[in-house]
Formats: C-alpha cells, sequence, structure tokens
C-alpha cells in the first residue's frame, strides 16, 4: 500500500527531517458500503523539517486505497456555495479567454464561472471528472507531459494543491507554462486550520502543511510573479493569482516555520487527547440521544483514537451521497440530520470544523430547537 517513503522536506529537498508524531487514521476519508472487516486502518507518520518546519506525511499511500471513490469535497454546504462564487468572480477580474482547470473534478467552479462569462473556453483535466454542460473534460493526470491548447491564457485550480504528493515537481511543470500565462488557483489555509484543530488539515489526502509562505517560496522559485491574493470566509481559503514571466525575480528565502509548526501540532495532539476524554465523559452524563454530527475526518480520528462509538447511535451528516452508508473504519451509519425532527433534546457532538456553526443554526432553525449541543470549536478548551 505504501508508494513512496519520504526523507527529504517537500519544500526545499534537505534530509533535515525530524520525526514528530504518530497515530491511526482510516485510509478514506468518506463513506462506503462495504464490509467493515475490509476496512484499512493505518499508522500516519508526521515529520518537521529542521530547516523550513515544513510537516509532511512520512508514508504515501497507493492513490486508489486513498481515493476509492469520490466523497463529493466541496459539494455540500452554503459556505462551498459562497467559496465557488466568489473564486469564479476572483478569476473572472482578471479576465481569461480559455481557461484550464486541473482537478475540476464535480465541476462547480466551472458553472459558476460560465455563469458569469458563458463565451470562455472552459477544459476540465481530471481522470474522475463529471460531465458538465459546456466544458471540455479531458479525463487524465495532469502531468509535465500534458499538451495544452496553444490558446490557453489561464490554469486554474481549487482545493486541489495540497492533495499532489510532490507540489515542487508541480510547480516546476507549471514553470514550462509561457510567459503570460495566468495562474489562478485556491488553496485552504492549512495552518490556520491547523491551528484551529481541524483533522483535515493533515492526512492521508493533504500529506503536507500547504502553508501561504510556502506557496509564496515556490511560486518565486519557479518564475511566476504573485499579483493578488485574497482571504476567503476569513481563514477558510487563500485565492492567489500569478503569472508566469521570463524576467529574473527576487527569490524568496526559506520560511522558518519550525518553532511555530512543532508547537502548533503539539497543541492540537494535547487538545484531541483532552476532547476524547471530555466527549466520552459527556456521553456517559447525558439524558437524550447521543448523535455526532460530520461523516468525516474528525468522526473517523476520534473513532479509532478512542472514543466511544458504541454510545452514539449514529453519524449526522448533510450530504445526500454519504447518507444510507456507513463512515468508513468506524460501525457507525451515516443518516439526515432530519431524523431529529421530534424527538425531545436530542444530544449532537459538534466537533471542530469550518462549518459547525452552518450546521448548528440549519439544526436548530430548521430541523429541532430543542437539539442540545455539545460543542468542541473552542480551540483552547473543549466547551458546551
Amino acid at each position: 500500500m505504501i508508494v513512496e517513503t519520504r526523507t527529504t522536506d517537500v519544500l526545499t529537498g534537505a534530509a533535515d527531517l525530524e520525526a514528530l508524531a504518530s497515530y491511526r487514521l482510516p485510509v478514506f476519508a468518506g463513506c462506503t458500503d462495504q464490509d467493515a472487516q475490509l476496512d484499512q486502518i493505518e499508522t500516519i507518520d508526521f515529520d518537521i523539517s529542521r530547516g523550513s518546519g515544513m510537516i509532511q506525511v512520512r508514508s504515501l499511500l497507493d492513490l486508489d486505497e486513498v481515493y476509492q471513490q469520490t466523497h463529493n469535497p466541496g459539494t455540500v454546504g452554503e459556505i462551498w456555495q459562497r467559496h465557488h462564487q466568489q473564486f469564479a468572480e476572483f478569476i473572472h477580474s482578471y479576465q481569461p479567454h480559455n481557461v484550464v482547470e486541473i482537478g475540476g473534478g464535480h465541476g462547480r467552479l466551472s458553472q459558476n464561472y460560465l455563469a458569469i462569462d458563458p463565451t470562455v473556453q472552459w477544459t476540465i483535466i481530471d481522470p474522475h471528472a463529471s460531465d458538465v454542460p459546456s466544458v471540455t473534460i479531458v479525463r487524465e493526470f495532469y502531468t509535465d507531459q500534458t499538451q495544452l491548447d496553444p490558446a490557453t491564457d489561464a490554469v486554474v485550480h481549487s482545493h486541489f494543491l495540497e492533495h499532489i504528493y510532490n507540489p515542487t515537481a508541480f510547480f516546476q511543470t507549471l514553470s514550462k507554462l509561457p510567459a503570460g500565462t495566468k495562474l489562478l488557483f485556491a488553496v485552504p489555509a492549512l495552518r490556520e486550520h491547523l491551528e484551529m484543530k481541524y483533522v483535515s488539515a493533515l492526512n492521508f489526502e493533504h500529506v503536507y502543511l500547504c502553508a501561504e509562505n510556502y506557496v509564496e517560496y515556490w511560486l518565486s522559485h519557479c518564475g511566476f510573479q504573485l499579483w493578488e491574493k485574497r482571504r476567503f470566509n476569513q481563514n477558510h481559503s487563500i485565492f492567489f493569482a500569478a503569472e508566469k514571466t521570463d524576467a529574473q525575480l527576487p527569490l524568496l528565502p526559506v520560511p522558518d516555520n519550525y518553532d511555530n509548526h512543532k508547537r502548533i501540532f503539539a497543541e492540537y495532539l494535547d487538545y484531541y487527547h483532552q476532547v476524547i476524554a471530555e466527549v466520552n465523559q459527556n456521553i456517559q452524563n447525558s439524558q437524550g440521544t447521543v448523535y455526532m454530527f460530520g461523516a468525516h475526518l474528525t468522526a473517523q480520528y476520534l473513532s479509532v483514537n478512542g472514543l466511544n462509538v458504541g454510545a452514539i447511535t449514529c453519524i449526522l451528516d448533510n450530504d445526500p451521497s454519504k447518507q444510507g452508508k456507513r463512515l468508513y473504519g468506524t460501525p457507525l451509519a451515516v443518516k439526515s440530520p432530519q431524523i431529529l425532527r421530534d424527538q425531545d433534546r436530542p444530544v449532537v457532538i459538534l466537533l471542530p470544523s469550518a462549518y459547525a456553526q452552518e450546521v448548528k443554526r440549519d439544526i436548530l432553525d430548521n430541523i429541532n430547537p430543542t437539539t442540545v449541543f455539545l460543542e468542541y470549536n473552542d480551540t483552547d478548551s473543549a466547551s458546551r
């Protein structure tokens, strides 16, 4: 299952890695219909570069195991809808005519953009891309051998960079684009996500800490002039606009994030040790039927690292494609939050997430105002 073991910093190539931490995690971050005995749970090892502070996953797994099927990232919820709309508007501000989107997947971004400018030529390069109207689909991986239409004037990707096993090689491939080609992309604010204790920051999919100043370093060293950065929804995502140039640009120095990142990761681990103990205690003390919201990584992490899953009725999730299945790596079935309707004071465990308050408002306003939430979104201590 392991296809590569990293021994050097993915940012600089330096052989200066220091072991940071290990814990167990399900290989696939989604839901499944398969027999639970077939689920694979592996140890994930993290290293940190002493020079740059880059935190990265040591052993990279077979992509066919990690991405066994799509789990519809970026398709459900008001925040994601605003993200795609605002990123489309960001792209439009640079007036591209012929766009290649790498890793376009579900096609939501292309459809948002075409609603703004139906004249654009838009191509998605993604081996698992869905068919979407008015878009050319190329079902393959983007590599240094990929031949683009000579008229391409913008390369776009959204929440793609953090999944790449070799980001330096990816930027080096992009460096071969003709001068004047725009690079417009969105990445999650992963350093801030780790500070906010999101398990989604680093896992078998997000295999290195794609921090803002690391992205700027890659752009600088691969011939891109950075034009603009824009934050979306505070610390949800960062939009970047850059342009390939043949001019000699000042090269940014290697960021020194070692002390800061090591501290953040230690606080993240300590926090979840406390959360697991407190959730188990609160489950034991709860009077109502107990549920957990979010059929994804945080629930998986807790479930294989000490959570009393036997006391939880099921996982709630708003994604219809997950409902009726089981959260991979756990015994927990996934159901719609609508099952809370008409219950008397059901208890919902609400874990750290960028979408936690959106979820809470929806349940209280539209499903069951008597719902009791056990909230664990305070990054200093679990709170109710």
